[in-house]
């Protein structure tokens, strides 16, 4: 469990979220990488004191030849300064020759600070220290002469493979003399350092101290004397103005020879009483003195100088700083390109720095030798990811290691073995180890929530992680990265020498690969591209060679540290920040015998506003409730017929069925039927299924506050228009481009809010592609809802990034929303482009921040609703809402209330026999809000072809669209919607395919659940419900189906295994476990609720 934290609220849990790592190093792939430092004296050790400090890592010993750390060679010969690893583990230091050479081996694999100091050139006064302890120890008169230094090389091209950091040289003080305890921090700026670099994780060649040079001439300065009162012009070497720091009159600085300066950092001083002001420092680059040279500033002079020297009339004096250039020179010339003076000018105390030269690949990393501390490389103590046994192909890998280690079987397949979080939000981390790489390999990724897991691979050889079944991207071992089966290259083979780390930043929607600590930069940038799905992590072992694999969310120390703001996974950090600790209190479960005639029913920790009561050893058919509509003998619907509410011509009506007759604080009250007893029969068992939504002391309710009308509610026509459009501006009247002929209104189709229209430009023609300009506009979020087919050349770009294929990857013409991702804010252009009929892409709306974008004139939108509520309750906490209205038949909108996009909705006619109509958003993945279930019947999913369904529309914003179907919108039908959307903690409403095996699908919901439904939509198939008040352990037999009167049912075999965390399936049945599925789950306990606690298995 996550660590109590005592400074919050009652105890409150806070995620283990890794502390910011500030130190660094420097990565070499033993390929040529190289930090360069030239024509600096202070490499220049001569025979005198010095010293010459670092950490290493290396990875592994060389193999042959030698890892070079230091070189101070210009050439191959007797004066330079060498540090090198030897195969056998030894540090040595040579020239031509070996000069010293440790006693002992360094560590491999593992970070090691190694000290050269020469404390004289006397007997035994040249020491090497390995890990603070003196290693070996010799006699050293040579002297090491040459300007140039090589960090990661030598000059015989021997290369360093692992990191360096923190290399400090400090010429004229033996730093070391005796044993000392290695440094714990970073290495600071002591007395007579000339070189301390190689400690940032943002800048392989940032340097706290640069060498300087010592070979500046002509370091008087100059004084300005001859004028009272000049502006200083270069424009004309005659002018009278430019004698006065004219070519000859510039501060000339001789370095002595051709070197690379970055910063030049000097003092200027002014006696000026009056009229000062000198601003836009100057640096001229010359070969001659004599000449005037080439002006050069790196982003404008102004912005170069770090100081000015301001208007005044007292003197003046600031030190000023030229940066941020890297140009070869000898002389510099230094001068104010503006400003007026008078009195003197005295330029003088000069420093140059000399730059670092990258050469190769260097990379800065976080992975230092200081980062020890727990909250950097683990996070604190919490219940951490692994293999899930209940996740892995049917064919069985190997679970080993506290489940941290997959093995795949002997056979030649793909081997699955899925991980037992998901996440839908934020950044994290994990590692992966290889242990046995060979054959076929093995791959590293993620998948799409519905992903087919549990599915047996040494069939059909399929799916693997980034193959074409299912969705799911991955890297292979051979360094390839793979989507839809289609690999590209990517990074390097693994060996089992590697760690391969993992970076999922699901809200930016990209996945990031590292090696050995190194970024191979971002992978996919699509990750996670469908709305309320989660992502699955897991591996895919082969069974050809063998392969095996480790991984690692924080439970163990990471190898490499995170980068900054990604998180190891476990269930502190992935709890969301609003989570239901208490599900109890808004579903409930009770089990009752009826006793005849009127029986009060307690045993909920709440006042429902729904009830579903079911006989259990009886075919009664189930009856239903509500507080919008009342509870009553006239109010009763049957979710296994499609009745009407009040059948006083049918001799079943409440009063002969028996009926819910009110609810009290802890349950309800039934009453027996003089025919059918299917809610209180004497000595019958019975089941009720609760929910709470909003309470009922007015005619709606919106989170236990009653109103007396629609408009007080905010569910009367227009109420929502505010909530649903953003009409700050007229975002189309700056459009430029050409509409296709039929293709809508080029500056309002896509900004009036009405989905009917919609614009597509001039086919095929690419410079009549249409763009829309606008002001800026923040956001953290876009949605598009646009038609497509088979899109490859046409695209939407908002500002300048396409949402091609990539994102909208459809093989035929479909509707929906899509999500933009990589779009930098604030969002200010908008450009679209319709290739032709086959390739096909049109655009009927942007939503920004969850708000439609309607031109501020020239349209009128469709109100928000169009159709009032006539009654309502609804929860916004536990996202669930009844709502009653009256149908008109035309395609309209009716209120929710709810703070997200419903995901679960039931429509019930009222007043007429008619089906229950149900939309789930996972009907289908493109277009789900154009296909429905019907509750009565055991029909797989239906097509909506004539839109009369949703009207191609899915829940949006503060709305639920309709269209004609008289089911949910006939004229003058009244009617009652119930909808819901998932919740953390409480519900969750999602799909899974199944796998005909006992071994069958896991299904993760972040709670345990109480209550779940289970209907296949891709043939026919019963609703299953399941509940743990029938089944309060495992595994879980007893069931129920929602579209049959039939008594409680036993099968032959085990339904589903309830966990702490989701549900197992483990029939075989077709209603279960070989088709495609969708879920509703409703839960007892939290996986982690906000008091450090949860559910635990059963």
């Amino acid at each position: 469990s996550p660590d109590i934290l005592p400074d919050t609220p009652s105890g409150v849990s806070g995620g283990s979220k890794l502390a910011k790592i500030t130190d660094g190093a420097v990565s070499f792939d033993g390929s040529g990488d190289t930090l360069s430092l030239t024509g600096s004296s202070d490499v220049q050790f001569g025979t005198g004191i010095f010293t010459a400090e670092c950490f290493v890592y290396a990875d592994g010993y060389p193999g042959s030849g030698v890892y070079g750390i230091f070189d101070t060679g210009t050439a191959v010969n007797g004066n330079r300064f060498s540090m090198v690893l030897y195969p056998s583990g030894l540090i040595s230091i040579d020239n031509n020759t070996n000069l010293l050479q440790s006693s002992s081996a360094m560590r491999s694999n593992a970070w090691n600070h190694v000290a050269f100091v020469r404390e004289g050139t006397g007997s035994n006064e040249a020491k090497l220290y390995i890990n603070g302890v003196l290693s070996n120890q010799a006699t050293i008169s040579t002297d090491f002469n040459n300007d140039d230094l090589l960090i990661g090389k030598t000059i015989d091209n021997y290369s360093w493979k692992g990191q360096i950091s923190n290399v400090r040289i400090v010429k004229g003080t033996a730093v070391y003399t005796s044993n000392f305890t290695p440094p714990t921090r970073a290495l600071t700026n002591v007395t007579n350092t000339k070189l301390l670099c190689c400690q940032s994780n943002t800048s392989a060649i940032a340097a706290a101290v640069n060498p300087g040079t010592a070979a500046i001439t002509s370091f008087s300065g100059f004084r300005d004397s001859t004028t009272s009162s000049r502006t200083w012009d270069d424009s004309s070497s005659s002018s009278a103005t430019s004698q006065a720091l004219g070519p000859d009159d510039i501060y000339w600085i001789d370095l002595g020879s051709n070197i690379t300066v970055t910063n030049v950092r000097f003092k200027v001083v002014s006696s000026a009483s009056s009229n000062l002001s000198l601003t836009n420092f100057i640096l001229r680059l010359s070969t001659s003195s004599s000449s005037l040279g080439t002006e050069t500033c790196a982003s404008g002079c102004t912005a170069s100088a770090v100081n000015t020297v301001n208007s005044g009339s007292a003197p003046g004096e600031a030190i000023i700083e030229l940066h941020d250039f890297s140009q070869s020179t000898r002389y510099l010339g230094i001068t104010n390109g503006s400003g007026s003076y008078s009195g003197t000018i005295i330029y003088s105390d000069v420093q140059v720095n000399l730059p670092i030269h990258p050469i190769g690949n260097v990379t800065a990393t976080n992975f230092n030798p200081f980062n020890t501390d727990i909250n950097t490389v683990r996070g604190q103590e919490s219940g951490y990811v692994t293999f899930n046994p209940l996740r892995l192909s049917a064919n069985a890998p190997t679970l080993s290691e506290n489940n941290l280690t997959v093995t795949a079987g002997g056979s030649a397949a793909w081997y699955n073995s899925g991980t037992t979080i998901d996440v839908s939000s934020g950044k994290w981390f994990w590692e992966v180890y290889p242990r046995t790489v060979g054959g076929s390999g093995f791959t590293v990724g993620v998948a799409l929530e519905g992903y087919e897991w549990n599915r047996d691979t040494s069939g059909t050889g399929l799916p693997w992680l980034g193959s074409a079944t299912g969705t799911s991207w991955s890297v292979y071992s051979t360094g390839q990265k793979y989507f839809g089966a289609s690999g590209t290259n990517y990074m390097d083979a693994f060996t089992t020498s590697d760690v391969i780390g993992v970076a999922l930043d699901v809200d930016a929607n990209t996945l990031t690969y590292y090696q050995n600590g190194i970024s191979k930069g971002v992978a996919f940038s699509d990750v996670n591209p469908e709305k309320g799905k989660s992502l699955q992590i897991g591996l895919s072992v082969h069974g050809t060679g063998s392969n095996k694999a480790s991984i690692n969310f924080g439970q163990n120390p990471f190898k490499f540290s995170p980068p900054a703001g990604f998180q190891p996974l476990n269930t502190a950090n992935v709890r969301p920040e609003t989570v239901i600790s208490r599900p109890d209190q808004y579903v409930g479960i009770v089990t009752y015998m009826g006793a005849g005639g009127t029986k009060k029913v307690d045993g909920l920790k709440f006042s429902p506003d729904m009830v579903w009561v079911k006989a259990l050893d009886s075919d009664f058919a189930p009856m239903l409730g509500d507080s919008v509509r009342g509870f009553s003998e006239t109010t009763m619907l049957s979710p296994s017929s499609n009745a009407e509410e009040d059948r006083s011509t049918d001799p079943t009506d409440g009063s002969e069925r028996g009926y819910i007759s009110a609810k009290n604080n802890r349950g309800f009250t039934v009453v027996d039927g003089s025919g059918t007893s299917q809610v209180n029969g004497s000595g019958e068992d019975y089941v009720a299924w609760c929910w709470k939504a909003g309470g009922n002391s007015g005619n709606f309710n919106v989170d236990y506050v009653g109103y007396s009308t629609a408009g007080d509610a905010a569910m009367s026509i227009a109420d929502q228009n505010t909530t649903g459009y953003n009409t700050d501006q007229n975002w189309g009247s700056g459009a430029t481009g050409e509409i296709n002929p039929g293709g809508g209104a080029l500056e309002s189709g896509c900004f009036n809010g009405d989905f009917s229209n919609s614009i597509n430009s001039y086919w095929g023609d690419a410079s009549k592609a249409i763009t829309y300009t606008f002001n800026d506009l923040p956001f953290k979020k876009i949605r598009f809802y646009m038609v497509a087919n088979s899109v490859s050349n046409s695209y939407v770009k908002f500002n300048g990034v396409a949402q091609t294929e990539a994102r909208i990857r459809y093989p035929s013409l479909k509707f929906g929303w899509v999500e933009a991702i990589d779009v930098p804010s604030p969002l200010n252009k908008i450009e679209v482009f319709t290739h032709g009929s086959a390739d096909f892409i049109s655009l009927y709306a942007v939503e920004v921040d969850g708000k439609i974008l309607v031109n501020s004139s020239g349209v009128t939108p469709p109100n928000l609703p169009s159709i009032p509520a006539t009654g309502a309750s609804v929860g916004t906490k536990q996202g669930f809402s009844i709502v009653t209205y009256t149908g008109t038949g035309s395609a309209g909108t009716i209120p929710h209330r709810l703070t997200q996009d419903p995901e679960f909705v039931i429509f019930k006619q009222r007043n007429n026999q008619d089906d229950w109509r149900v939309f789930h958003k996972d009907l289908d993945p493109d277009e789900t809000q154009d296909y429905y279930l019907i509750l009565q019947s055991t029909n797989g999913k239906s097509a909506d072809q004539n839109q009369s369904f949703m009207n191609r529309v899915p829940p949006t914003g503060p709305v639920i669209h309709l269209g004609t179907d008289s089911a949910i919108n006939g004229s003058s039908t009244t009617m009652v919607a119930y909808s819901w959307h998932s919740v953390p903690g409480l519900q969750k409403f999602g799909t899974f395919a199944g796998n005909s095996n006992a071994d069958g699908t896991f299904v993760e919901l972040g709670f345990r659940p109480a209550l779940l439904w289970v209907k296949r939509t891709d043939s026919t198939g019963n609703w299953v419900i399941l509940d743990t008040k029938r089944n309060p352990t495992n595994p879980v037999k007893k069931s129920l189906y929602a579209d049959s009167s039939d008594n409680e049912y036993t099968p032959g075999q085990n339904w589903a295994d309830i966990l702490s965390n989701g549900f197992k399936i483990r029939a075989t049945y077709g209603e279960v476990n070989v088709g495609t599925y969708v879920y509703c789950a409703w839960a007892e306990a939290p996986s982690i609720d906000l008091f450090g606690g949860g559910a635990n298995a059963r």
